[in-house]
């Protein structure tokens, strides 16, 4: 099966696939460690989180097991 890594995910998208809460992923967004959201309708509140950002992330977080969420790297 080919994975097409253009385009965006949802916010229930995104926490199904990191198995993180909707608190963590925004908490982590502000803290600058996961991926920002886009503005995918200008005014209208829809946002996505872009796919590729998203497999850099968890591609780095496999790369590192032992990291939990919500620490902080050195």
């Amino acid at each position: 099966m080919t994975v097409d890594l253009r385009g965006y995910y949802t916010v229930r998208e995104v926490c199904k696939l990191t198995t993180l809460s909707r608190q963590t992923i925004w908490r982590m967004v502000e803290d600058g460690r996961f991926p920002p959201p886009v503005e995918l309708t200008e005014g209208r509140g829809r946002i996505g989180f872009s796919i590729p950002a998203v497999h850099r992330w968890l591609a780095d977080k496999a790369a590192r097991p032992h990291e939990k969420p919500d620490e902080e790297r050195p």
